[in-house]
């Protein structure tokens, strides 16, 4: 993403921080740290929303980080709801960890050009290898990582496309990542179901709650990281080829917005769905806590809602089956 005000960095900085210490802390007052870091990540984001339509960023982004406003604040009400019943919902305690874990992993990363600049290459230089292999972008080479608009990017030269930090993946892989280690393990989370398909599980049973982890990110992240790959090349194949470019008029956009934020973010999304559904069987502690969110509007209704310390009913059995001069990828 593009350089941020010293403020921004200053906000979202100290919210990681206080969710971290929320996250950590056993005393009651832990609700008013996270209240505190939900609301300021919230802050974040609808301030980041602003400045994407500032730059006429797509639209996929100024919506994305604007409904991060109202979700993070919905968060935080509800950890004061918390506060008020003396409670600490495992949900809620999830999504604290799930906020502090990814953002300082990928923010840090954000703020290091050094170690941005390494990753953008990486990712450029893959991407590249991945055409070529397939006998396209022959002579081409990336550039050295540098700023362009106030982007952090490496040119891939010959193609028009520079490829940024938002090209890597790697915020789904932090979110990946911070969805797991947030994550309580059980030996037997699905001892707590009332409907399980025993045969499917057995080898799993049969694994350490670490290996189960471990897995589920075996399973995931390398997944995510070549997924990634292939969209790269797609696009600037798309947008190089101009394959596209008249099939996109009719929408009243350019063959590379086309590529880019219909295909590439559109089946990048139903991709990284189908890839959770994978995670949430091998770690259905997960889906536990996803449920637990969804459950929060039940809160003061006669359930219990938010997946409690001692919850009145089982969860919902876990799925048994997987289901500028240039552009910017």
């Amino acid at each position: 993403m593009s350089a941020a005000p010293l403020w921004m960095n200053v906000l979202i900085f100290s919210a990681m921080g206080l969710l971290g210490l929320g996250y950590f802390w056993k005393a009651r007052e832990r609700h008013f740290l996270r209240i505190v870091g939900f609301v300021g990540v919230g802050t974040f984001w609808a301030a980041r929303s602003f400045l994407y339509f500032e730059e006429g960023s797509d639209a996929v982004n100024i919506a994305f980080t604007g409904l991060a406003f109202p979700f993070f604040v919905y968060l935080a009400w509800h950890e004061w709801v918390s506060f008020q019943k003396d409670e600490d919902l495992d949900s809620l305690r999830w999504a604290t960890g799930v906020t502090f874990l990814a953002g300082i992993l990928y923010f840090a990363v954000d703020q290091l050009e050094v170690v941005a600049s390494a990753l953008i290459q990486v990712v450029a230089h893959q991407s590249l290898w991945l055409m070529n292999a397939f006998g396209y972008g022959g002579g081409w080479y990336v550039a050295p990582t540098g700023f362009a608009g106030g982007e952090l990017g490496a040119p891939i030269v010959g193609s028009g496309v520079t490829i940024i930090l938002g090209c890597t993946s790697y915020e789904a892989i932090v979110i990946f990542l911070g969805a797991v280690f947030a994550t309580q393990m059980r030996k037997d989370p699905w001892a707590d179901y009332a409907h399980v398909n025993e045969h499917k599980v057995a080898k799993l049973r049969a694994l350490s709650p670490e290996r189960r982890k471990w897995l589920g990110l075996l399973y995931t992240v390398p997944v995510i990281w070549f997924l990634n790959l292939v969209r790269n090349a797609g696009v600037i194949y798309l947008y190089d080829s101009h394959a596209l470019d008249d099939f996109a008029a009719g929408w009243g956009m350019t063959g590379f917005d086309f590529a880019h934020i219909v295909l590439g973010k559109g089946l990048s999304f139903v991709a990284l769905i189908i890839i959770a559904f994978v995670l949430f069987k091998t770690c259905p502690e997960i889906l536990d806590n996803v449920n637990g969110l969804m459950d929060l509007p039940r809160r003061g209704q006669g359930g219990e809602g938010g997946g409690g310390d001692e919850p009145q009913s089982k969860p919902l059995a876990a799925p048994s089956e997987p289901g500028t001069g240039s552009a910017e990828v």
